[in-house]
């Protein structure tokens, strides 16, 4: 698709470079909270942000799932690492 079409080819170079760096991290991130791995989770969700910030807007359905399953605890654990890094 990019070889033939200059105007996608120019969305590629301009703006959406990094989108699928960004979209293996944030998989990452939700294969490890589905494996109950909320830690990791959040490591790799920071990765992921670091990409792009368009991400951010997943943060409230995240945390709302981090304090349903793995309780209070985690969730702090979990907002310290993503402000930390």
């Amino acid at each position: 698709m990019l070889l033939l079409s200059t105007a996608d080819r120019a969305w590629h170079i301009f703006g959406m470079y990094n989108d699928q760096p960004m979209m293996l991290y944030l998989l990452i991130s939700v294969y490890n909270f589905a494996k109950n791995r909320p830690i990791m989770g959040s490591i790799w969700f920071t990765m992921s942000l670091s990409v792009k910030a368009g991400v951010l807007l997943m943060l409230p359905s995240l945390l709302g799932q981090i304090q349903y399953n793995h309780g209070t605890l985690k969730l702090i654990i979990c907002i310290a690492i993503i402000l930390g890094f």
